[in-house]
């Protein structure tokens, strides 16, 4: 009866033993694939953030760079002076007219102005094109009775005569010396210009 007994116990407590060694194992079979999962959960977050700052970071750059080299780009724009040339290629005489920029030139690029001069005719070309000054050349003849004003230099001093060269307008004493260098073979030529306004605005332009 007790071996019977004892048996029995024996049993029960190798059962238990046994029961709960696979359970113990079992459960921290599961806790170990719980924590793999939330580590490869983390690393994956981690990567897709890294991802997108590396992203975000590109993409700001280029937008910066894009930004700075938009900066830098010279387009025409008001505070250009525009300078009319006007080519006679019969007697070789080249005038100058200061006139408002027109606005189909506003916002355009050298090389866009360039394309754009091409498909107005008259043999328009650029000649200057700066932060200050805009010179566009016309090949064709001009009509003093359109302007009235000439401006010359003779003797080594700036003069303003009347278009038809009747009478002078007004002696400036100012000096060839004075003068730019890139105005001085124009002037020697011969430069017209349309009103007082634009003889003042073209005074002011080579003297300051």
């Amino acid at each position: 009866m007790k071996k019977t007994m004892w048996i029995c116990v024996s049993g029960f407590c190798l059962f238990f033993f046994l029961f709960s060694t696979v359970y113990y194992f079992s459960y921290r079979n599961l806790e170990l694939k719980k924590e793999l999962e939330l580590s490869r959960q983390q690393a994956r977050g981690t990567s897709e953030e890294q991802e997108e700052t590396e992203s975000s970071a590109e993409s700001k750059t280029e937008e910066s760079v894009v930004a700075a080299e938009n900066q830098n780009v010279l387009s025409v724009n008001d505070d250009m002076l525009y300078i009319s040339q006007n080519y006679n290629e019969t007697d070789g005489l080249l005038t100058e007219t200061i006139l408002p920029i027109p606005e189909e030139y506003m916002g355009l690029t050298r090389e866009g102005l360039i394309e754009y001069l091409k498909t107005e005719g008259n043999g328009k070309s650029l000649v200057s094109f700066s932060s200050s000054r805009l010179v566009i050349r016309t090949r064709e003849s001009v009509n003093p009775d359109h302007y009235r004003f000439l401006l010359a230099i003779e003797e080594g001093y700036l003069k303003i005569y009347y278009s038809d060269r009747s009478d002078v307008y007004m002696e400036t004493y100012l000096t060839e010396e004075e003068l730019p260098d890139s105005e001085v073979e124009v002037l020697k030529k011969g430069y017209y210009v349309k009103d007082v306004a634009e003889l003042y605005d073209y005074l002011e332009s080579i003297t300051s």
